[in-house]
């Protein structure tokens, strides 16, 4: 699965479609979520977020509502907003190697 996000994302990083390295951030986001890490899918969502809104990336938004993604109104403690500021100051570049990095919390939690 790597490989082929990579790829997907190695795509989208040659041809400067932040739209589409937005959506894979909210995507990887909605993974993280889904494997019960709440901290990285608020970094990727916050990453997503950034640039999204930098960007001006509307199809990533109307997917979010599309999906029911709402990552800044799930933060609920201080951890969990440092994780979402945390995301928000990543590059394009640090964002995309956070979300196809190997996270430890994430394996330990399988």
């Amino acid at each position: 699965v790597q490989q082929v996000s990579g790829t997907r994302t190695s795509y989208f990083a040659q041809a400067v479609d932040v739209t589409g390295i937005v959506i894979f951030l909210d995507d990887s986001a909605s993974v993280a979520e889904l494997k019960g890490d709440v901290a990285r899918a608020l970094r990727l969502g916050g990453a997503a977020a950034a640039h999204q809104q930098r960007a001006g990336a509307a199809l990533a938004a109307v997917i979010n509502i599309t999906e029911e993604r709402v990552w800044q109104e799930s933060i609920s403690t201080p951890e969990q907003r440092r994780a979402w500021m945390e995301g928000q100051a990543m590059s394009v570049e640090q964002a995309v190697a956070y979300a196809l990095s190997s996270d430890p919390a994430v394996h330990a939690s399988a």
